[in-house]
């Protein structure tokens, strides 16, 4: 039974002034609470330490089956507004430990899964995650939004990988395609 959404998101408001983007995917997270008739769990994060405190403390909502980085993005990690480095997805696994398990864990950042494909298929076996899925380009905020929604929407709404992929794949392919956006 599909139970709920884990958002951990970047404190966008860290960033250099810049690169500073008032983002909050709280709103997105409360319309699919609303829509589908589930649970939230919403997180900000600057540094490593708080990212590594709320995946131990999350553990506990094994329920939960859909875990979102809303961050920013690099080839195979994450990056975080209080940090000088990107945490590679082998990083993030060492961090979450079970936390991942049968879970979506979607990456909704820029070019996190760009890295070779090698990086994506181990993170996805080592985690046992169920889908893993995010982008390879950089992304406009606003239409990475509008997909995270979509693509949600449709695993909430189906039980087999095979339907959701060929919904989402039907109704969002233009977006998928201008997004990079893929799953494992």
């Amino acid at each position: 039974m599909k139970q709920g959404i884990i958002c951990i998101e970047s404190d966008f408001l860290l960033t250099d002034k810049e690169n500073r983007l008032n983002l909050n995917s709280e709103p997105l997270m409360q319309f699919l609470k609303e829509m589908h008739d589930i649970n939230t769990i919403y997180r900000r994060v600057a540094t490593r330490n708080e990212l590594q405190y709320y995946l131990k403390q999350l553990r506990k909502y094994s329920s939960y089956n859909i875990i979102m980085f809303s961050l920013h993005g690099d080839k195979g990690g994450i990056c975080l507004e209080g940090e000088d480095y990107k945490i590679t997805m082998p990083e993030l696994l060492d961090m979450g430990g079970t936390i991942f398990r049968d879970k979506l864990v979607h990456f909704s950042s820029c070019q996190t899964l760009s890295a070779d494909e090698d990086v994506i298929r181990d993170f996805k076996y080592e985690s046992e995650a169920f889908i893993v899925s995010g982008y390879t380009k950089s992304v406009e905020e606003s239409l990475a939004a509008i997909n995270d929604v979509a693509f949600f929407s449709e695993y909430l709404k189906y039980s087999t990988t095979q339907t959701i992929f060929k919904n989402y794949d039907l109704l969002y392919a233009g977006l998928r395609d201008k997004l990079g956006f893929i799953h494992y």
